[in-house]
């Protein structure tokens, strides 16, 4: 069917009608939603322009690529699989059960994959790639045709792969739903895509090699993250995306997706190597970024986590917990969690009054330890969709949301802190949430608050001998150390 070439009134991923033009790739409008961040080509290229892109050699491997010589690109796709499947491995545990690649061409990672303990089923659009992958794998494992058209088995697969697919559906959001329809409870995702924070965009801007005709939609880390929370995905992971290349393959490329400057160059680089190191495949951190996620249960209804972190606020801590208590958010569930860090001013006792009350849960600390640690004990405990830390005074309205470290309410997905390790005590744990949300790809949204000062005499804790220094140094370490402990 032909789809209208008209342009869209709404963000494909959020719907949003915010719509900034940005500049014409190939003579196509790219457009980004200034609510959520969102690259898209708009209006879309007809059928018959793609069709016309997707002919039998649309894959570089199938010319005369490589430096001429195929079996050098055929190796290079398999070591490049490989590093695929050593990732998967590493986050999904076991190298076991159903999986699904869409968009899976000449069927190198099912080769592997199959050979690695995977019952392996593949989809493409291609005739002749499907073909090529039929005669490796046997018949049945490989359909030909659209993923988000075919009638795929509810919760049958443990995997769904996606390598460099997503950016060429027309409907992602709808694909991914369909996908997770078709996963188990559980299930693992792996997507591979071009990145705009990666370092070849940053780089080249408007001339990026990967603004392509066929490429409908750009993710960066934070869209990326955006719509796998929308379709029903969590503990997502992202790392640049690393491929065995070679240079005669990379200077194919540049060949076929000529970019001013940046042609020319790779072309007389390339002339001055000798023909074997032309075709040595090594690996490289590209264009993309490699993005794992599990299948999450689909509640009926969101649930907040609010969490309140109290410690010497007796005059405070019950008009506070009543307001929270009674305040209805339309659509959403909530929990309260109060973590009482041992008050010598007998805040325990007003909190304890709340000991029985639906939807609030206590927890006691045996010593203060700071404001950062009491939330950090509060966050193990929560189970909400989304998280809002509510400090344990009246100086801001229960109505205001605000991201900002220091004048704040902090509200965010709970999921967005999925492989971070927070380690803060103090009131530099502002800091340290912040920075490694920012460093994990997400961007804040600040709104202004209602905010009614009070003094040290009122209780007021911060110290401005100590605390400006854990600031600083808050700056420096946050950003500096390794935004994970385990490496993928």
């Amino acid at each position: 069917m032909q789809l209208p070439t008209t342009p869209s009134e709404f963000c494909l991923l959020c719907e949003g009608t915010r719509l900034r033009y940005l500049f014409p790739v190939n003579g196509h409008p790219l457009f980004e939603c200034e609510d959520c961040g969102f690259v898209f080509l708009n209006p879309q290229p007809s059928d018959e322009v793609l069709g016309q892109i997707y002919k039998a050699d649309y894959l570089l491997e199938d010319q005369d690529s490589g430096g001429g010589d195929h079996e050098c690109v055929a190796v290079m796709k398999q070591q490049t699989a490989q590093l695929y499947l050593s990732q998967l491995i590493r986050y999904c545990g076991k190298p076991a059960g159903r999986l699904l690649e869409i968009g899976c061409g000449k069927g190198d990672f099912l080769v592997l994959a199959r050979a690695t303990g995977f019952d392996v089923m593949g989809v493409d659009v291609s005739p002749h790639a499907v073909a090529t992958a039929t005669s490796r794998l046997g018949a049945g494992a490989v359909t030909c045709g659209n993923a988000d058209a075919l009638d795929l088995p509810e919760e049958y697969f443990d995997v769904c792969v996606l390598f460099d697919t997503l950016e060429h559906v027309r409907r992602p959001v709808a694909l991914l739903t369909h996908i997770h329809r078709s996963l188990k409870p559980g299930a693992v995702l792996f997507v591979v895509t071009p990145s705009l924070d990666s370092w070849s965009a940053t780089l080249m801007g408007s001339r990026w090699p990967e603004f392509k005709t066929e490429h409908l939609h750009y993710f960066d880390t934070q869209t990326i993250q955006n719509v796998l929370a929308r379709t029903g995905f969590e503990k997502v992971r992202i790392t640049p995306n690393s491929k065995y290349l070679s240079v005669g393959y990379v200077n194919s490329h540049f060949e076929r997706f000529r970019v001013a400057l940046y042609t020319p160059l790779v072309s007389a680089v390339t002339r001055l190597l000798p023909a074997p190191m032309r075709k040595r495949p090594f690996a490289v951190v590209s264009s993309g970024m490699n993005v794992l996620a599990r299948k999450a249960a689909l509640k009926p209804r969101p649930r907040l986590s609010i969490i309140v972190p109290v410690y010497n606020e007796k005059a405070t801590v019950g008009t506070l917990v009543d307001s929270v208590v009674n305040k209805q958010i339309s659509g959403i569930e909530k929990e309260i969690i109060i973590v009482e860090s041992n008050s010598t001013d007998g805040t325990r006792d007003e909190v304890m009054r709340y000991e029985e009350a639906a939807g609030v849960a206590i927890v006691l600390e045996e010593r203060p330890r700071g404001k950062g640690h009491a939330v950090r004990t509060g966050l193990l405990r929560a189970t909400g969709d989304f998280v809002i830390i509510q400090d344990g005074d009246l100086e801001y309205d229960i109505n205001d949301y605000e991201k900002d470290p220091f004048t704040m309410y902090k509200v965010f997905r709970r999921d967005c802190l999925h492989g971070l390790t927070l380690k803060a005590n103090r009131f530099d744990f502002d800091w340290e949430l912040v920075i490694k949300l920012l460093r994990k790809g997400y961007r804040p949204l600040e709104i202004p608050v209602n905010y009614r000062s009070r003094s040290f005499k009122q209780g007021k804790k911060v110290s401005f001998s100590r605390d400006p220094l854990t600031w600083i140094w808050a700056l420096v370490r946050f950003r500096l150390e390794p935004l994970y402990k385990d490496r993928l």
